[in-house]
């Protein structure tokens, strides 16, 4: 950020120069904070050697892939479009791709597939159209990659469902990543909760869940928002009128 500051001899005789929303601090205060935050972090640093650093000492930095700019406003600029083509390439060198041309770093909490990728195409895509394309290939592998805050965490499809993730009620956001993990509760009119899930429980693949809520006569989906689209027309479809007898299959 470039400060412009007003000389003494441009300033109108008689007036002081307007500091408004230019507020001073002296090296000490900024040194105790300095400090402050990097406490705060968890680093065992002195606030006299954070004093040191703000005085120009250079401290040495891991190096990191620096996260998207944010707006005045705290949103994130878009990121720039991927585009990718893989050719027999391994796993490892795919995940390293991405993560540099998404400057997203990734945790590894799964281990890395071993055979190899193979995507051809000519298309750029935004962030999370290049997501989605990669977890499907990730999908044979049971591993996913599931974005959270600065960060890729590449887990076990199990261990992803099982994080806190987006709750929604009634309908999916139309924005929604097709490949993402969330969880629906769909409340039903015409027909038992329990028989349903019942019915369909064979649509919810082993890492999801379906889960009856007789007092509220409701289902709790957790699955990709794609399949959670399936079974919500479905339940829409068997909801939509009561049931002939007691007795029905979907």
């Amino acid at each position: 950020m470039t400060v412009h500051t007003l000389h003494e001899d441009a300033t109108p005789q008689g007036r002081r120069p307007s500091t408004k929303g230019e507020p001073r601090m002296s090296a000490a205060v900024k040194g105790t904070i300095a400090g402050a935050l990097v406490l705060s972090c968890g680093m065992a640093v002195s606030v006299q050697a954070a004093q040191e650093s703000a005085a120009g000492s250079a401290l040495a930095e891991a190096p990191r892939l620096d996260p998207p700019p944010e707006s005045e406003t705290g949103e994130q600029f878009a990121r720039p479009p991927i585009r990718f083509s893989f050719e027999n390439a391994p796993y490892s060198e795919v995940l390293s791709f991405f993560s540099r041309e998404a400057r997203v770093p990734i945790i590894y909490q799964a281990a890395v597939p071993e055979r190899p990728m193979r995507f051809n195409s000519g298309e750029s895509y935004d962030f999370d159209t290049a997501l989605d394309i990669l977890n499907r290939f990730l999908l044979a592998d049971n591993v996913r990659l599931t974005p959270e805050g600065e960060y890729l965490y590449l887990r076990t499809i199990a261990d992803a469902a099982r994080q806190p993730g987006a709750i929604f009620q009634g309908d999916l956001p139309v924005d929604i990543r097709p490949g993402e993990i969330v969880t629906l509760a769909v409340p039903l009119t015409n027909v038992d909760a329990g028989a349903v899930a019942e019915q369909i429980k064979a649509m919810v693949a082993a890492y999801g869940a379906l889960v009856p809520v007789p007092e509220q006569n409701m289902v709790i989906i957790t699955e990709t928002a794609e399949q959670i689209q399936r079974i919500r027309e479905v339940l829409r479809l068997v909801d939509s009128q009561p049931p002939s007898s007691s007795d029905y299959r979907l």
